[in-house]
């Protein structure tokens, strides 16, 4: 995926841990698990 966007791994490792931070979760399953919850809403 960084490679992709233009951006470096570290990069793109800190933006999923400020996420995560954000929305009070703690691994990148409950994040997966956070999205598909609210993506069925929409």
């Amino acid at each position: 995926m960084a490679h992709s966007l233009y951006l470096s791994e570290y990069t793109v490792r800190n933006y999923v841990s400020s996420i995560l931070r954000k929305l009070k979760l703690e691994s990148r399953i409950q994040l997966a698990q956070y999205v598909f919850q609210h993506n069925k809403d929409h």
